[in-house]
């Protein structure tokens, strides 16, 4: 008896279910040349993003590169092909290949050290898009396959929490730190103050007091500006806005600056810089 035909055909490789498998966002290349520029010049760490870690890469061999690169800048230690071989001779990670080859290929193949910073934000944009895509399959199948119990609005909040999660952890570290990662921002901080003419290392107030005070207003400082009715806070805060936002004195860098009110029209508090500026009375 003849065997009987079908017409179904099996998936084709790296076919599964309605479509070709999806790939997720990376960028290899740009992985590649910030490990390069980090071996060539470690100096390089103090340019990118402090926010880069070494789960971001997509590669796992590039994320414990990476690591080992930051470990050893930390301790003031120089990282390059050489002194990382002995970090990674005799383990798994380079099976197929010398592991100073590859550490030396790395360097030797860097595009451009200046263009560090630019590989760090793309890696860091691939690692968030893919925590996305991760995200959106969990709310795509806990909403076609609901449990009895759990109402729609129970998975929005649930979907929001994942979301928020993610914006949380990639604008502030939380946890315990260890205390060699805070005294190596500690001495960051000094030498961004120490390189500065100003010997600031926020964003200058105008105020040379306040600044001695204060060593400029830092991104972790919340400020609170006090006083009684009429004794000049928003005067003192607009002055110190606009003097951030416009500075020219040299060795100091201008910030954007958002300002916003609860009592004052966006035009009254023009007419008080306005006036500021121009040495006439805002009445």
């Amino acid at each position: 008896m003849a065997e009987e035909q079908t017409n179904i055909k099996p998936f084709p490789t790296g076919v599964s279910g309605t479509g070709p498998t999806r790939k997720m966002p990376h960028n290899l290349p740009a992985e590649q040349n910030l490990l390069g520029a980090l071996l060539l010049d470690n100096s390089v760490m103090e340019r990118i993003d402090d926010r880069l870690r070494d789960e971001h890469f997509y590669d796992p061999l590039h994320g414990r590169i990476f690591k080992t690169i930051t470990r050893m800048t930390e301790r003031g230690q120089l990282a390059n092909p050489v002194t990382l071989k002995s970090f990674f001779t005799g383990s798994d990670d380079f099976p197929d290949m010398d592991a100073q080859e590859y550490l030396t290929d790395l360097a030797d193949g860097v595009i451009s050290i200046s263009q560090a910073p630019d590989y760090a934000h793309t890696i860091h944009e691939a690692h968030l898009r893919r925590e996305l895509i991760l995200i959106s399959d969990q709310v795509i199948t806990d909403a076609i396959q609901p449990e009895v119990d759990t109402p729609a609005s129970t998975q929005i909040e649930t979907a929001e929490a994942h979301l928020f999660r993610l914006a949380e952890n990639d604008t502030a570290s939380t946890g315990l730190r260890g205390f060699d990662t805070i005294i190596a921002a500690s001495v960051n901080q000094a030498d961004l103050a120490r390189k500065n003419d100003g010997h600031l290392s926020g964003a200058s107030t105008g105020l040379t007091d306040l600044n001695n005070l204060l060593g400029g207003l830092q991104r972790s400082d919340l400020i609170i500006l006090a006083g009684r009715p009429a004794m000049g806070k928003t005067a003192l805060a607009t002055n110190i806005a606009f003097h951030a936002a416009t500075t020219t004195k040299s060795g100091e860098v201008s910030s954007p600056v958002a300002f916003f009110s609860l009592e004052m029209a966006a035009e009254q508090l023009g007419t008080r810089i306005l006036s500021e500026r121009a040495r006439v009375d805002s009445e």
